[in-house]
């Protein structure tokens, strides 16, 4: 079965394959729902030729995507193929698997609708182009398809790194094994529907039923909802995640060559001076083919690896026949080219690439932090936590141990152990996490000014909603910003983005609960009793009881008194006597903002966004200071979560108070920046607030 950290790699790539889906077939159901679309029309208008040719390839598309003017798009031909190629057969679709790749899974109604279309006959139909609309839903579905592969393709890297690094074999066996775990039959060949939900569901608790059908959707092409292991491997497996363990190999078990840039390995002895075989260029080479061993390692030989220099097409290939044939180190007096014939499992399932491709942009030295503020000219209001991105950190030179090769000998240390690396790269997480919360600590801090400057929400929300939409965009923020305290457009995106949860469709948009949230502190009664899940009329609702009653003192009821009377009154609940001031209803009563209450508005929306570049430069300053920010996140959360899969409030509370003091409010306002109103934390959720924005 699968160990801790294999689980959460997995959980999080079919996690990520699942919510990849439901988008992709969102954008599909959009496309079918226009009445111009017909999907054999839609097929033919693709083609190059389409009277001769009855597939469709990789090229017909980027030349009919070169011809559309209201789209642009920044598509390759080589991410064109990779999505066709995982729904036809080397990249080239026939009609049959173009349907599957436009029509939706989940909408069936919309998918019959579709297919009942009638479909314009002779040579009209030949000549005939997709229209505007459905174009643009196409050329959509294709840019999510292709950033769901680039998702998947850097967490599979993630699990064959893993792999390697902890001598891990037969991890795709043994997943769809832990996939089959909790089947009604064991036994069976295959993987159900039933199965998976009772895994990941019922026992796990970090799937709905709606995101593993989503998955089977992904996954099973073959349209059974009976999952079989060739379908399984296929998803797994990955080119570029096995050319990531090429370069993996090349970087850490060879040396550039200062004259060419070839990378070369020494065969051993005493002397480390050899001279390039490609230039002749003499130089110093510390890194020796034996240190790439499976001795030394920690690995056992495995005699159905191996590998030699493919003359025909330039490229190191690896396969079966070859491993007799090619010895491990072959004596040579010069320096020779690095082979991965010697590395781990997994570097056996595609080709390096040629000895020009193999030039490594990074060495193996310590990426040091540049500290530096984006902004030219800081304003006054983040003075007081800009000196926080100017800090020097205090475990520099341990940072500089773990970019060193955790996998073997680089320069003559020894490698750290899993238990150092796990409380190193913690260590690492939770410095950032301290600062992230000492910015939150200011926000909040302003929040409170504001609330207590008696601002009301319904007169904010009008005011920054500027054409009555119903919403308040970035766009809005930014032009109301514009004439008083201007702030870039950066940084009020950056702002929406921690607003809001990562799942969330309308990331550009703030409704009036979301308002709530960012103007007022969380100890305010706004706050407490807001979600930011409620409808704008459920918001206002909660916003009047809040302003026109008073809690009861024993039963906490909302309590009202009339005009007349005395104001000491009893509660017609729990029949406490207490004394209420608040009389009437404003309902039909109009909020406006004053000048100086709009003024305070925009300077707190000034800090809010400085604080959100600041903290999104503190994500980056740790991607700067590791070798590897996957790595370290995941060695952090398993480190935090005790090898649970997830990581509760007391883990959370417990790894933040084993580094440093803190009261309980504090641990609360980061817990609710990472988990929001989840009771547990996974690794995705974990690594989406750690990891800057636009890397995965």
């Amino acid at each position: 079965m699968l160990d801790q950290r294999e689980e959460v790699i997995i959980v999080g790539l079919l996690k990520a394959a699942a919510d990849g889906e439901g988008e992709v077939d969102r954008i599909r159901s959009k496309m079918c729902e226009d009445p111009d679309f017909e999907p054999y029309t839609a097929f033919k208008a693709l083609q190059q030729r389409p009277m001769t040719s009855g597939i469709l390839t990789a090229k017909d598309v980027c030349l009919w995507l070169q011809r559309q003017y209201y789209k642009t798009t920044m598509l390759r031909e080589r991410d064109v193929q990779t999505v066709l190629e995982h729904y036809g057969e080397n990249g080239m679709l026939r009609y049959e698997s173009f349907l599957k790749l436009v029509l939706p899974r989940e909408d069936k109604r919309v998918r019959s609708l579709v297919m009942c279309r009638r479909t314009s006959s002779g040579m009209g139909m030949m000549g005939k182009e997709l229209g505007r609309d459905a174009g643009y839903h196409f050329i959509r579905l294709l840019e999510q398809e292709a950033a769901l592969d680039d998702e998947l393709t850097l967490r599979k890297k993630r699990l064959l790194e893993y792999e390697w690094r902890e001598d891990k074999e037969h991890t795709y066996q043994r997943a769809f094994t832990w996939l089959q775990s909790e089947s009604a039959v064991p036994g069976v060949c295959h993987v159900s529907v039933l199965g998976v939900v009772r895994l990941l569901c019922d026992l796990k608790e970090i799937m709905t039923v709606t995101q593993v059908e989503r998955l089977f959707h992904r996954i099973n092409t073959s349209g059974t909802d009976m999952l079989s292991y060739v379908e399984f491997e296929k998803f797994m497996e990955s080119r570029e995640a096995d050319a990531y363990l090429n370069e993996l190999y090349v970087k850490y078990f060879a040396t550039m060559c200062p004259g060419c840039g070839s990378m070369c390995q020494r065969d051993g002895g005493a002397c480390n001076s050899v001279t390039c075989s490609f230039c002749r260029t003499s130089f110093r080479c510390e890194t020796r083919a034996d240190e790439s061993d499976y001795g030394n390692l920690g690995m056992s030989p495995r005699s159905n690896y191996g590998g030699g220099y493919n003359m025909n097409n330039g490229s190191y290939g690896m396969n079966k026949s070859q491993y007799n044939k090619y010895p491990t180190s072959p004596r040579a007096q010069t320096a020779r080219s690095a082979s991965p014939r010697a590395s781990p499992k997994g570097m056996n399932r595609s080709g390096l690439s040629t000895t020009a491709s193999m030039y490594s942009p990074r060495l193996n030295e310590t990426m040091q932090s540049s500290f530096f503020s984006p902004r030219a000219s800081p304003s006054g209001y983040m003075d007081r936590h800009r000196s926080l991105l100017d800090e020097s950190d205090n475990f520099q030179k341990d940072l500089s141990l773990m970019s060193t090769s955790p996998y073997g000998k680089r320069t003559g240390e020894t490698s750290l152990s899993t238990y150092k690396r796990q409380r190193l790269s913690l260590e690492c997480v939770l410095n950032t996490v301290f600062k992230m919360m000492e910015i939150d600590q200011m926000v909040e801090q302003e929040k409170e000014n504001l609330w207590q400057s008696g601002v009301n929400l319904e007169a904010a929300f009008g005011f920054l909603d500027r054409y009555a939409k119903g919403y308040v965009a970035d766009t809005d923020v930014w032009q109301i910003m514009h004439s008083e305290a201007p702030v870039a457009f950066s940084s009020v995106c950056q702002l929406f983005r921690d607003l809001k949860s990562p799942s969330a469709r309308k990331q550009g948009q703030m409704n009036l609960a979301e308002l709530t949230m960012f103007l007022f502190p969380r100890q305010s009664e706004e706050y407490q009793n807001v979600h930011e899940h409620m409808t704008d009329a459920e918001t206002q609702n909660v916003l009047y009881v809040v302003r026109s009653t008073v809690s009861c003192p024993g039963c906490a009821s909302r309590v009202q008194r009339t005009m007349e009377g005395c104001s000491s009154v009893t509660c017609p609940v729990c029949h406490t006597p207490f004394r209420c001031n608040l009389i009437g209803d404003d309902r039909d009563q109009e909020f406006r903002l004053t000048l100086t209450q709009k003024h305070k508005v925009r300077q707190y929306i000034k800090f809010a966004s400085e604080a959100a570049e600041d903290i999104e430069q503190l994500r980056k300053n740790l991607l700067c200071d590791v070798d590897s920010l996957s790595t370290v996140l995941l060695d952090a959360f398993l480190m935090m979560s005790d090898d649970k899969g997830y990581i509760s409030f007391l883990d959370f509370k417990k790894a933040l108070l084993s580094e440093r003091s803190l009261r309980m409010s504090d641990i609360e306002l980061l817990w609710h920046r990472f988990a929001r109103d989840r009771k547990r934390l996974g690794f995705v959720e974990f690594a989406q607030q750690i990891r800057p924005f636009g890397t995965s």
